[in-house]
């Protein structure tokens, strides 16, 4: 599978703040915009948007994920996605 455009999205309450779209609304335009082998890489915070949606989400829309980065106390996490041929 060729490698895709990479998507940036970053869920810190910092980014957060200032910013107009839910990460929701963000996390879903992002997957629909994506196709075969596009790469979403995620920054963020528990308190902004819930790990355990976020990896639930990315697995429903036929993405393979990697956990570059967890740290449970704080609740802070990276997540490098790539998109495979499909979801549900």
């Amino acid at each position: 599978m060729k490698v895709g455009k990479v998507i940036k999205l970053d869920f810190t309450y910092e980014a957060y703040k200032g910013c107009r779209d839910k990460p929701s609304v963000k996390l879903v335009s992002a997957i629909m915009d994506s196709n075969p082998g596009d790469i979403i890489e995620i920054r963020g915070e528990d308190t902004v948007f819930p790990f355990s949606i976020l990896l639930e989400t990315l697995e429903d829309e036929g993405f393979t994920y990697d956990i570059i980065e967890r740290d449970d106390l704080i609740g802070y996490y990276e997540v490098r996605a790539v998109k495979q041929n499909g979801g549900n």
